[in-house]
C-alpha cells in the first residue's frame, strides 16, 4: 500500500514535456508551445495568477511568444520583484515584451557560432600557455559575425540599390531570408570548422558561454551538466536567482559580493547548519553513477593551490573553479577507505534537484508542493551552501571579464587586465590575474615566439646566400674612356678569394630579377562574440536589489 502511494506521486508529463501539475486551472495553453527547462518549470509552478495571465497574453497568438523567451533567471526576477520591488517589475515586463525580437536574434546567434568562437578563444590560451590540445591545434582563425559573413552584406546592399521600390511587407520578407541566410552560412562555416578537428576530443576548458545556452542545453542531458562539454560551465542560475531561491537578505547579498574579492574560502558563518550531519546534502551517486553512492555528502569549497607537477592544459582547466563549492563524499572521513570517487560542482546538483524534485520530495502532492519544499530547504539547512554559491558567481565574473580583456588585447598585464584598478587592489582579482597570465608559461611562450622568430630569420638567410655572388655589371659605352679592371683587380678589392664573379652580358636575365616574397602574420582577435562579457549572457536590464 505504501509503494502504491509513492508510485501515485511519480510526476507525469505532455507530449511537449510539461509537467502535467502545470496544465490545469485554465493553464492548458502553455501546452501549445515547447516546454523550458524542468527547473524553469519548477519557478513557473510558483507564479502567481497576474503574472501567468502577463505571460499568456504575450504569447497566445504573440510572435516571438513570451513564454519561450522566459529563462530560468528572467522567470526568477520576475517572482522577485513582483513582491519586492513593484517599480523595477514594471520596468521589467515592458523591456521583455518591446525587446523578446532582439532577444530571440541574440540566441539564434549564439548558438549558430558559440561553439567555434568559444573554440578559437580557447586557442589562445592553449597557444599562450603553450599546452598541448589535438583539438584545438587543428582549429584556423575564422571571424564568424551575425551580420556578414565573407563581405555578404555588401552584396546585398548593392542588390537593395539596384532592386525595385518595395513595400513594407515585401521588405520584411525579404530581410527574412537575408537574415536566414546569413544565419545558414554561419552553420556552414562552423560545420566546415568542427570537420577539421572531429577526431580529437573536444577538451574544453573555458567556461564564458552563455547562461541562456547553458540552459537550453541542459535539456539534451537530461539536466545533468556534467555532462556537457566541460564541467567549467556554471549552472544557468545568478545570483539573484540565488536570493529568491533561499529568501537571502540584502546584507547576505552583499556580505557575499565583498567575500568574492578576499580569496577567502571559508563558508559564511550564521545561524544555519555547516556540518555534513546537519546539512543533509543528498547522496551524489544516486543519480549520478560516476560519483559515490555509499557515504554522505559533504560541502567544501575549491582552493588556490595548485597540484604538484601538473600539465599547462590541467592548469588551463583547474584555474577556473578556484573558489568553487563543492561536494564530496565521507567515505574517508567515515574511515570507509577511499573510494575514489571525484567531486561535483555544488551548482550542477543543485540544478539536477531542481529537475527531479521527486528525488528530494517523494510524497509531496504536487510540483508547487515540491517547488515549496525546495525553497524551505535552501534558505534553511542548505543556506550556506547557497550563499558560497553567490560568492562564486561573483569571482566567475571577474574571471570572465579578464578572459574576454586578455583575448580581445594580448598585450594585457596582470597589473591592467581589468579595466578598474579599484577592483586590482583586492586579494582576489590579484590573485587570478597571475593565474590567467601565470609568469611560468607566458614568459616562456614570449620566449617560445622569439626563438621561432629568430630560427625563421636564420633559415631565411641561408637560403638567401648563394654559393656565387652574382650582380649586373654595366658595360662600357666607350672602352678607352673608361679603363676597366680584371677580375684579379676587383678580388684585391677585398672579395674573398673562395668567392667567385659572373659579369652578365646586355640580355641576360638576372637571377635577382624576382620579386622579394615577405611573410606576414596577421593576426585578428578570436571570434565574434563582444569583449563585454555580458554581450551574450540572460537579459539583465534592471538591478533586482533595488
Amino acid at each position: 500500500m505504501c509503494f502504491a502511494l509513492l508510485v501515485e506521486q511519480v510526476p507525469s508529463f505532455s507530449s511537449n514535456e510539461w509537467y502535467s501539475d502545470l496544465l490545469v486551472e485554465g493553464m492548458e495553453w502553455l501546452d501549445m508551445f515547447p516546454a523550458p527547462a524542468r527547473p524553469t518549470q519548477a519557478l513557473i509552478s510558483l507564479a502567481p495568477p497576474r503574472i501567468l495571465e502577463f505571460v499568456r497574453l504575450h504569447s497566445v497568438d504573440v510572435s516571438p511568444p513570451l513564454i519561450t523567451i522566459l529563462s530560468f533567471d528572467l522567470w526568477s526576477d520576475l517572482l522577485w520583484t513582483a513582491s519586492n520591488d513593484k517599480p523595477t517589475f514594471l520596468k521589467l515586463t515592458k523591456f521583455l515584451v518591446t525587446q523578446s525580437r532582439e532577444i530571440v536574434e541574440e540566441d539564434d546567434h549564439v548558438s549558430a557560432t558559440v561553439d567555434v568562437n568559444i573554440a578559437m578563444k580557447e586557442k589562445f590560451f592553449v597557444d599562450l600557455f603553450g599546452a598541448e590540445s589535438n583539438f584545438h591545434a587543428g582549429l584556423v582563425q575564422t571571424n564568424l559575425s551575425i551580420e556578414g559573413v565573407d563581405g555578404e552584406d555588401e552584396g546585398d546592399e548593392e542588390e537593395d540599390k539596384d532592386a525595385l521600390p518595395l513595400t513594407e511587407e515585401e521588405k520584411a520578407y525579404h530581410a527574412k531570408i537575408l537574415a536566414e541566410g546569413r544565419k545558414e552560412k554561419l552553420r556552414v562555416v562552423a560545420d566546415n570548422q568542427r570537420s577539421t578537428v572531429n577526431n580529437y576530443v573536444r577538451n574544453a576548458f573555458l567556461p564564458i558561454t552563455p547562461p541562456r545556452w547553458i540552459e537550453a542545453q541542459s535539456r539534451s542531458v537530461g539536466d545533468k551538466l556534467w555532462e556537457l562539454y566541460t564541467f567549467n560551465y556554471l549552472a544557468p542560475i545568478h545570483a539573484d536567482s540565488y536570493r529568491f531561491l533561499a529568501s537571502l537578505t540584502e546584507e547576505e547579498m552583499k556580505k557575499c559580493g565583498e567575500k568574492a574579492l578576499t580569496e577567502n574560502t571559508d563558508l559564511i558563518k550564521g545561524n544555519y547548519p555547516l556540518t555534513p550531519s546537519m546539512m543533509k546534502l543528498p547522496v551524489v551517486g544516486d543519480f549520478d553513477h560516476t560519483k559515490c553512492c555509499v557515504s554522505a555528502s559533504a560541502l567544501a569549497v575549491r582552493g588556490f593551490l595548485a597540484p604538484k607537477q601538473q600539465s599547462a592544459m590541467a592548469e588551463l582547466k583547474r584555474i577556473w573553479n578556484v573558489g568553487r563549492p563543492y561536494l564530496k563524499c565521507l567515505c574517508v572521513a567515515e574511515g570507509k577507505g577511499d573510494c575514489g570517487r571525484n567531486i561535483s560542482w555544488f551548482d550542477h546538483v543543485l540544478w539536477y534537484l531542481l529537475s527531479d524534485l521527486h528525488y528530494l520530495f517523494p510524497e509531496a502532492p504536487s510540483l508547487k508542493a515540491r517547488t515549496r519544499a525546495f525553497r524551505v530547504r535552501a534558505r534553511s539547512t542548505w543556506r550556506a551552501a547557497m550563499l558560497a554559491s553567490v560568492v562564486f558567481t561573483h569571482m566567475r565574473d571577474i574571471m570572465v571579464k579578464m578572459a574576454y580583456n586578455v583575448v580581445v588585447d594580448p598585450s594585457r598585464t596582470t597589473q591592467n587586465i581589468l579595466d578598474d584598478p579599484a577592483i586590482m587592489l583586492h586579494k582576489f582579482p590579484w590573485t587570478m590575474a597571475k593565474l590567467i597570465l601565470p609568469a611560468r608559461y607566458v614568459r616562456s611562450s614570449e620566449k617560445r615566439r622569439k626563438e621561432d622568430a629568430s630560427a625563421s630569420l636564420a633559415k631565411k638567410t641561408r637560403k638567401s646566400q648563394p654559393s656565387i655572388l652574382e650582380f649586373y655589371v654595366p658595360p662600357a659605352r666607350d672602352s678607352s674612356a673608361a679603363p676597366t679592371k680584371d677580375a684579379s683587380d676587383l678580388v684585391d678589392l677585398g672579395t674573398p678569394a673562395s668567392s667567385s664573379i659572373t659579369v652578365q652580358e646586355d640580355g641576360q636575365t638576372s637571377a635577382c630579377s624576382r620579386p622579394l616574397r615577405r611573410s606576414h602574420e596577421v593576426w585578428d582577435s578570436p571570434g565574434h562574440l563582444s569583449s563585454n562579457p555580458n554581450h551574450c549572457s540572460d537579459v539583465r536590464v534592471v538591478n533586482c536589489a533595488g
